[in-house]
């Protein structure tokens, strides 16, 4: 006997059977259906599962002709966004090829003085620099402010030799590095050459290693000469330009922080509400970003774009004119610094409803462990890159 309160329906089917009970046979059919009872369409309705009642037949069309109505303005509207892709895709690859036109023949045969012309400005920010001219160009928007020797350099990077605790972090940077590549882990082809450039930056900075160096240092492997990594690294980091975002203790992050808080309030007031409701400070979502120059945040072929404009505006007179970008004048950021927050609040407003969740979500998204953005395949995915870094002018001054 089963427990008390409950029954056997098919034994109480019997027992009733057995006592010639004259019940209905609807009786068993008014219970309401299982939440578990699907199946197709009614035979009577094209529109209504056969375990609801039928509607009538004129409103069994009406609906279906809506839904088929539905559903071609749905497929109409997948069709225009694939050829406005197309279209974007095409028109920036034809502005591509003519720009690779103006290098060639403008700018590279008089480069020393026209990196810093207007007409390169222009070219940097409509498609970039051409990726077989970056081992030309990097270097002399880089610099050399520190005087790095070459010779110096390839001696430094041979003999380097790291604390066992510097050489563990190098290890750890260097076998999160750019891991889709494929080149930087241990028994890769760049392995050893990243690992000797951090060893001998580590020696020579004041500041020793940073995690970032070995995101800067990976991304100029991409694009530069060997022999030229370690001293752009160096400029880089320690440079006019550099020096005052990566002194750990220094107070001009700080301050970089307090103009970057002021640029997202105004032009992402509500998630900037809602990060800074959760306890996170720029440390947590900003430094992740910025100080590796969003190599850890973007594909390589993005961040390259994004670094073409970032170290034109670091390029030591390289001033167009603009308004300041914040007030006071104590407050205001260099050109350098004002692309790196337009470029960081491009990267938090792609993300967009993905941080609105919890802090741990947040970190997951943007911290130093996050995975780079991925734009997708196809035309599609080149349209949303184009349109990724086009939207990073519209955070700027």
């Amino acid at each position: 006997m089963g427990p008390a309160g409950s029954a056997d329906p098919a034994g109480s089917a019997s027992s009733a059977d057995s006592a010639g009970s004259t019940a209905p046979a609807s009786t068993a059919s008014s219970a309401s259906p299982s939440p578990a009872a699907t199946g197709p369409p009614s035979p009577k309705n094209k529109t209504r599962p056969a375990w609801l009642p039928p509607k009538n037949r004129a409103e069994d069309e009406r609906h279906l002709a809506e839904f088929q109505r539905m559903m071609l303005r749905s497929q109409r509207a997948d069709r225009k966004k694939r050829e406005r892709d197309q279209r974007l895709v095409v028109d920036a690859e034809r502005q591509r090829a003519a720009d690779a036109e103006l290098w060639a023949g403008a700018v590279m045969p008089r480069l020393a003085e026209a990196v810093a012309t207007p007409l390169v400005r222009q070219l940097v920010a409509r498609s970039g620099v051409p990726d077989r001219l970056r081992h030309r160009v990097w270097p002399l928007l880089i610099g050399n402010a520190l005087d790095v020797d070459a010779a110096a350099c390839a001696a430094a990077c041979a003999a380097a030799r790291a604390a066992p605790e510097v050489a563990r972090a190098i290890d750890r940077d260097v076998a999160a590095l750019l891991p889709g590549l494929g080149l930087f882990q241990a028994g890769k082809p760049l392995h050893d050459v990243v690992v000797g450039v951090l060893w001998a930056a580590a020696a020579f900075r004041p500041a020793g290693h940073q995690r970032a160096a070995a995101d800067l240092a990976g991304t100029l492997l991409l694009h530069l000469d060997a022999a030229d990594v370690f001293a752009a690294l160096l400029n880089l980091m320690d440079g006019p330009g550099g020096r005052p975002l990566y002194e750990p203790d220094g107070g001009h992050r700080q301050a970089f922080h307090a103009a970057f808080e002021r640029a997202f309030a105004r032009h992402l007031p509500e998630l900037y509400r809602h990060l800074r409701g959760l306890g996170l400070t720029p440390a947590d979502y900003l430094d992740p970003l910025v100080l590796p120059l969003f190599a850890r945040h973007l594909p390589p072929d993005t961040a390259a774009r994004v670094w073409d404009g970032l170290l034109l505006d670091r390029l030591a007179g390289a001033r167009p004119p603009r308004r300041p970008l914040f007030r006071p004048a104590a407050a205001e950021l260099a050109p350098f610094e004002a692309g790196l927050v337009a470029a960081a609040l491009a990267v938090l407003a792609h993300h967009g409803p993905r941080l609105l969740g919890d802090a741990p979500g947040v970190r997951a998204a943007v911290g130093w462990d996050a995975p780079a953005l991925a734009f997708g395949a196809g035309p599609a995915g080149a349209a949303a890159e184009v349109v990724f870094l086009r939207s990073i002018a519209g955070f700027g001054p």
